[in-house]
């Protein structure tokens, strides 16, 4: 579960009005959209240089980093980002597991965990933003323990897509780590990658309409549709590496 995040600011321009009075504390809303995503996907592969993470020297230069096209203006991408980068540093995730013996006793465990511990935020005479982000020291740990490499292809064919960038990053994550095949049913796809779906039917129809693009991103995918869901199979990972001082080599060059 996401909790929204609140926000104090001395000022009014603050995203897309988020704060409505000097020095008032509003609810910023959860992180949602391509955009979120994308930003996380920027967080995660910086953080692993450095736990203080800077948005770019520009917002146009970090807005290209994340592929994303430049417009102006209220619905703007400009806006959309500095509105999902505020939401996505202030929210708080609250992470439940639930676990059943053998005798079926159950023992659940509820852990309030966020992604960063800071944001520095500023704006530009001219109109330029700029930010630096310091993540959460036990988010930073678990970044270095269990960090995923992704290729950068992969994720620019998917840059406007949620679910896909959704499905590209699980199957990333998980189909190395696979002794057997694995068969996921729609509801059990829809705890990971689709609670926006109200229905499994609706999920298990849009994951078979955008599969094949997932499939583009990551071709070495070994994961094939079945009538109940997916069926996962041990693959390579997304991009080969070996780890030099922190940084990725991937097929005889450095990944930034």
């Amino acid at each position: 579960m996401v909790q929204p995040g609140v926000f104090r600011s001395d000022t009014r321009d603050v995203g897309n009005q988020i704060v409505t009075s000097k020095g008032s504390t509003d609810y910023v809303g959860v992180p949602y959209g391509p955009k979120a995503r994308l930003i996380l996907i920027y967080l995660q592969s910086e953080g692993l240089k450095s736990r203080v993470v800077s948005l770019g020297a520009t917002q146009t230069a970090f807005m290209r980093s994340l592929g994303l096209s430049i417009t102006g203006g209220v619905r703007g991408s400009i806006n959309a980002v500095k509105e999902q980068t505020l939401r996505l540093t202030r929210c708080q995730f609250v992470l439940q597991y639930t676990q059943v013996g053998p005798n079926g006793e159950e023992h659940t465990q509820m852990t309030d965990a966020r992604i960063t511990d800071g944001l520095d935020f500023w704006k530009s005479s001219s109109g330029e933003w700029n930010g630096v982000v310091e993540l959460n020291q036990k988010f930073h740990e678990n970044l270095l323990e269990h960090a995923v490499p992704l290729d950068k292809r992969g994720i620019a064919h998917l840059v406007g897509n949620s679910l896909g960038l959704d499905l590209y990053t699980f199957f990333a994550y998980r189909l190395p780590k696979l002794n057997k095949p694995l068969e996921l049913s729609w509801s059990q796809l829809q705890g990971q990658v689709g609670a926006e779906m109200k229905q499994h039917r609706q999920l298990g129809a849009r994951i078979r309409e955008i599969l094949p693009d997932v499939m583009a991103a990551y071709p070495e995918a070994n994961v094939e549709v079945t009538p109940r869901g997916l069926l996962l199979k041990s693959s390579p990972c997304v991009v080969p590496r070996t780890q030099v001082r922190g940084v990725s080599v991937v097929d005889g060059k450095i990944l930034t």
